[in-house]
């Protein structure tokens, strides 16, 4: 087969795999504003929204998880199960590094939205709950990749094969990451991910 053949024969294969968006690793984006008890959204009182930066270019279909589940939130290497969990895909086109997204939830409904992006909250193999940032202290992951799955039992949903990108708590240290709380305030810190994780030095909603 010619080198020519080869490359589109690879090219192929790769779009067809579902590998055809940009693999983001641990420092590719970050938080940069959090509001968990914000009243002032017009079109949504109560609404929660929270933005992230993008550190690397990306291309259409890309996709980022969320989660406001608490890592090790009763059981070690676990996540608790009874806050939200969604995918975001991008379809408005390739972003630039330095571009912002923003994600706003619904207070009346729970609902993820973001323009440019399509919102899956049904990414889990078991049901977990809705996305709602807790006032008085709350985290959210950032992962992409790997399979999010919640078996019978409590507290007990784990991620496996995918990567956390980043996280944030709204909680201040030396209090910002607590295992074994069984609160849905507070989360562990996942190992590896203290230098892709941000608190504030006051806690704020």
């Amino acid at each position: 087969m010619s080198s020519v053949r080869t490359l589109c024969l690879s090219a192929f294969l790769v779009a067809c795999s579902g590998y055809a968006q940009t693999v983001l690793n641990p420092g590719d984006l970050a938080f940069v504003g959090v509001n968990a008890n914000n009243n002032c959204a017009p079109a949504t009182a109560s609404a929660d929204e929270f933005s992230i930066v993008l550190l690397k270019d990306i291309v259409n279909l890309t996709t980022i998880d969320f989660t406001d589940n608490g890592y090790e939130y009763a059981t070690a290497g676990l996540w608790g199960e009874g806050e939200g969990l969604f995918r975001l895909t991008r379809t408005g086109g390739a972003m630039a590094r330095g571009s912002i997204i923003t994600v706003r939830i619904n207070g009346t409904t729970n609902a993820p939205t973001c323009t440019g992006w399509a919102v899956n909250t049904a990414i889990s193999v078991g049901a977990v709950g809705q996305f709602n940032m807790n006032s008085g202290g709350e985290q959210v992951f950032l992962t992409q990749g790997g399979t999010w799955t919640n078996p019978a039992g409590a507290s007990n949903m784990t991620f496996v094969g995918g990567r956390i990108l980043y996280a944030f708590s709204t909680v201040a240290a030396p209090n910002d990451w607590l295992s074994f709380q069984n609160d849905t305030q507070r989360s562990g810190l996942p190992a590896g991910s203290l230098c892709f994780s941000m608190s504030p030095q006051a806690g704020s909603d």
